[in-house]
């Protein structure tokens, strides 16, 4: 419904859309041109005025036309035994939720007919509850990563969103455990990621590569077994170390660290171990995780801020190591 202080702001229509609701202008131009626009009753243009109080119809579009480059393709119903795998919804409203990916789980199918993907859970569990939407994902997590991932579950709701990830507008910060000790407590990797050439599915810190920009802060670091924290003289040390990023290149974080020196612990493909003195990782992939999501809700306005807890592995390294204290 369009507000008296709304439509003194906006002269036409597709200005509306996009400053109000957030819309790219391609998009907005595409909504007309299908005639998905109504504005009460009556078919709208880009350039009708907005008078106070009308309500602005926005149509959606089948399943069979549903944007299919955001969906997972191998979409059907899940095996009888994994019907009631639900997932950890974190937050969840009409238009987006948040939920905590478990390691091991692809976000999406990878083409190899997998069908026990996150975007399949989610959807068995919107299913379960009498939604019928059309499922997004805003952004991806690696198979291994945990932690915070967010949902659109309508198109309108996953343009306004893929528009603010560009605009850096949705905030992740990751925690890790990594092998060696950073060069400085707080800092930022700027270096461009491509893929490795001479492994298959591997990226690396490359010229000819993507911008990619990590921030990151070291939180804590343990000793080695004699007691030196001289990071030349010590053989086995491993740090705790949030992330946070700028850009979101495919495996970012992991090709920084390990060009850094500080492969992620558990991480084998890019130089990780798995075990130390007085420490073991026992998780089946790399010590990874999304712990907070934070958006300003792009219709509410509010501010909307998610933690994802630690997993099991992590906190075993945590206690084993005696960084209980450590506020993240």
């Amino acid at each position: 419904m369009i507000t008296p202080h709304q439509a003194a702001l906006h002269a036409f229509l597709a200005q509306w859309l996009q400053e109000e609701l957030g819309l790219p202008s391609g998009f907005v131009s595409s909504l007309f041109h299908e005639g998905r626009v109504k504005l009460g009753s009556r078919q709208a243009n880009p350039d009708s005025p907005i008078p106070s109080g009308t309500k602005i119809w926005l149509l959606g579009v089948s399943r069979a036309q549903s944007h299919s480059s955001k969906r997972d393709s191998g979409s059907q119903r899940l095996p009888t035994d994994l019907e009631d795998v639900a997932p950890t919804v974190l937050y969840e409203d009409e238009h987006m939720l948040i939920v905590d990916k478990p390691e091991g789980l692809l976000v999406h199918s990878d083409g190899t007919g997998i069908r026990d993907t996150l975007m399949n859970r989610v959807e068995e569990y919107l299913k379960a509850h009498t939604e019928d939407v059309h499922l997004f994902h805003v952004h991806r997590l690696d198979k291994d990563t945990t932690g915070c991932l967010l949902f659109a579950k309508h198109e309108f709701a996953a343009r306004v969103l893929d528009a603010m990830m560009v605009r850096r507008q949705i905030h992740r910060t990751y925690v890790t455990i990594v092998s060696g000790r950073l060069p400085s407590s707080e800092g930022r990797f700027d270096a461009p990621i491509g893929r490795d050439r001479h492994r298959a599915g591997t990226y690396r810190v490359s010229v000819t590569g993507k911008a990619a920009v990590t921030n990151y802060r070291q939180l804590h670091s343990a000793k080695d077994a004699s007691g030196r924290r001289d990071q030349a003289e010590a053989s086995n040390v491993i740090s705790l170390v949030t992330c946070w990023l700028e850009t979101g290149r495919t495996h970012q974080i992991r090709v920084h660290l390990s060009a850094a020196g500080c492969p992620i612990v558990g991480d084998e493909l890019y130089g990780g171990i798995r075990t130390g003195d007085g420490w073991e990782w026992t998780g089946e992939g790399f010590a990874l995780h999304a712990f907070r999501l934070s958006l300003t809700h792009p219709y509410s306005k509010e501010l909307i801020e998610v933690e994802a807890p630690l997993p099991q592995p992590f906190r075993s390294v945590i206690n084993e190591l005696g960084w209980q204290d450590v506020v993240l």
